[in-house]
C-alpha cells in the first residue's frame, strides 16, 4: 500500500508505504538489517521495520506515522529517531522500553517467524518503490503487500496487550465518528473504536511531550 502524504507538510517526504514480509524468509541478522536502513540517505528515504503482532492494520501504522512526523517536525520528539518515535506512537505511551518491545523486532522475533510489516517514507513513489526493491536484494527475499486482514482479525487481543479494557473500548464504540482521511476505510465499529482510543493516546503522547516546551 502507497498513500501520498503531500498535506502531511513535511519537507522531504511525500510518500508513505506499508509492506509486509515474512520473518522466516529474512536471511538477515537484525542488527544488519538496522545498519542497512541507517545508512540510507535521511533526506530521501527511511525505513521502519515494526512487529505486526500488536498492529492494528495499515491505519495504526499511518496515524503513528504522522504523529512521529509531526512531533518530530515541531522538534517536542521524545526518541531520537524517526522509527523509535513511531513505535511510542503505535503504543500510545512514552516509555521506550515499552514500546520498543511491543512493536520492535529482534533476531528471536525473526527466527520465531512471526510477522514484520515495513513502514517507509520517501521523497516520492518512484524514491520509495526503488528504496523497496533495493531492500528487496538486500535481504534476498520479496516484500509483499500488506495483509490488512490477517493484521486486524486479533484486534481484541491488541487491545488488551496496549492496556485498553474492554469497558473503555465499549464505551468508545458508543462514542465514536468515522475517522476522516484514513488510507483503510474502517467497517467494523469495534475496530474504530479501537483507532479511536490509539488516537486519544497519540494526542495525549503529544501534549504531554509539547508541554515540556514551557
Amino acid at each position: 500500500m502507497i498513500v501520498d502524504i503531500s498535506d502531511w507538510g513535511l519537507n522531504l517526504f511525500h510518500t508513505w508505504g506499508i509492506f509486509s514480509i515474512r520473518s522466516q524468509e529474512i536471511s538477515r541478522g537484525v542488527s544488519d538489517i538496522f545498519d542497512y536502513c541507517a545508512s540510507l540517505d535521511p533526506e530521501i528515504v527511511n525505513i521502519t521495520f515494526i512487529s505486526s503482532n500488536n498492529l492494528a492494520g495499515a491505519n495504526h501504522a499511518y496515524l503513528a506515522s504522522y504523529f512521529a512526523n509531526r512531533a518530530i517536525r515541531a522538534k517536542y520528539n521524545i526518541a531520537k529517531d524517526f522509527g523509535m518515535e513511531m513505535f511510542l506512537y503505535l503504543s500510545g505511551q512514552n516509555q521506550i522500553f515499552i514500546a520498543k518491545e511491543s512493536f520492535g523486532i529482534d533476531d528471536a522475533h525473526i527466527s520465531s517467524g512471526l510477522p514484520c510489516c515495513v513502514v517507509m517514507q520517501g521523497q516520492s513513489e518512484i524514491t520509495l518503490l526503488a528504496a523497496k526493491d533495493s531492500l528487496e536484494q538486500f535481504l534476498n527475499s520479496p516484500i509483499g503487500d500488506f495483509d490488512e486482514a490477517a493484521a486486524v482479525l486479533h484486534f481484541e487481543d491488541i487491545a488488551a496487550n496496549l492496556g485498553l479494557s474492554p469497558l473503555y473500548l465499549g464505551v468508545m464504540q458508543k462514542l465514536t465518528n468515522n475517522i476522516p482521511q484514513l488510507p483503510v476505510a474502517v467497517l467494523d465499529p469495534r475496530e474504530l473504536a479501537l483507532l479511536q482510543a490509539l488516537i486519544e493516546r497519540m494526542v495525549a503522547l503529544s501534549l504531554d511531550a509539547f508541554k515540556w516546551e514551557f
